[in-house]
């Protein structure tokens, strides 16, 4: 029985993380996937060979086993090792048949669906069915726990996320979104919000046997604004106002994310007073969310000899003491 190298069989280097394996593995699946194969033997001995490497290099506990035995793993072989291997290493039940040792997962007596070598090193695996393709922790990618069999299965749905500017989030886009590099065009209703997930049928992973495909999810970010500020549904803007648009009242234009409006400024407004425009904000129509206007008053920082003389009489004649409550 030859030693199988499992980082060999899916392309990556020995010290290749989680994430650089799960993407090996996902190209693979798909270049050599039954379904786009169809009858082709090598090719579907190469998906099963794919399925095992990925089955214990994407498992902490058994990719550790597999690193620390490596090319010694025929050490232990037919009798007093092997013995020891089965019941105090692996933990394995064996049973004699034909003369020879048959082994079996906890699969009432059904032999998995993976190599004579995985069986050696990891009888007795948790969680596997009559196929050998578990139900716990192995992603199968697209062809399911009856992929084996004649059974249709449904594809795996797949999660990625999507960035958008404010703009895009309020108003909608159609996107170019590029999934296990395939690109596809994806319609984003306006007012989504941040975290929101938005779901495209069958645009997941291929089904096995005629199953329908997976579904694509895509997880909303909404980047970061130089004006606006996102919170839930609402969007928060800071205006600045003159003192005499504050102490006056005033109609100004202030920018928005579907444009600019005109927006009235109360008289007698002080610094930090929030005006609330209704529905303005992110969410679907009956759950808008609001724009929150701040209003700053910006004193000019550059005054005319004539304005200074103008703030100088309003100095003289106005009682306004605004520290009046706090003295």
């Amino acid at each position: 029985m030859n030693y199988k190298d499992y980082y060999e069989a899916l392309g990556v280097d020995k010290k290749a993380g989680e994430k650089e394996i799960k993407s090996a593995y996902r190209k693979l699946v798909k270049k050599y996937h039954p379904d786009k194969t169809k009858g082709d033997k090598n090719a579907e001995s190469r998906f099963k060979e794919i399925a095992e490497a990925y089955e214990v290099l994407s498992d902490p506990e058994k990719r550790q086993k597999y690193d620390e035995l490596g090319a010694n793993w025929d050490r232990f072989g037919p009798g007093e090792n092997w013995q020891k291997a089965n019941t105090n290493f692996y933990g394995f039940s064996r049973g004699k048949q034909n003369g020879g040792y048959k082994f079996y997962t906890n699969m009432n007596g059904h032999d998995a669906d993976f190599s004579d070598f995985f069986k050696v090193f990891f009888g007795g695996f948790d969680g596997m069915d009559a196929r050998g393709y578990g139900n716990s922790g192995f992603d199968t990618s697209g062809f399911g726990s009856s992929a084996r069999g004649n059974t249709a299965s449904t594809g795996n749905d797949v999660e990625s996320e999507i960035r958008l500017s404010v703009e895009e989030a309020y108003n909608g886009i159609t996107a170019q979104v590029n999934v296990d590099g395939s690109t596809l065009k994806i319609k984003i209703p306006a007012g989504v919000k941040d975290g929101q997930k938005i779901r495209v049928a069958g645009k997941g992973q291929p089904g096995m046997r005629g199953g329908k495909s997976g579904d694509l999810y895509l997880v909303v970010r909404i980047n970061e604004h130089k004006l606006y500020k996102i919170d839930g549904a609402d969007i928060k803007l800071n205006v600045p106002i003159t003192p005499s648009e504050a102490a006056l009242g005033a109609k100004i234009q202030v920018p928005t994310p579907k444009g600019k409006i005109s927006l009235t400024v109360p008289p007698g407004t002080s610094s930090g007073k929030v005006l609330r425009l209704k529905g303005l904000g992110l969410g679907s129509e009956k759950e808008k969310g609001n724009l929150l206007v701040t209003l700053d008053v910006a004193v000019p920082p550059d005054l005319t000899e004539e304005e200074r003389e103008l703030y100088r009489k309003l100095q003289d004649i106005s009682n306004y003491n605004p520290r009046e409550k706090i003295m």
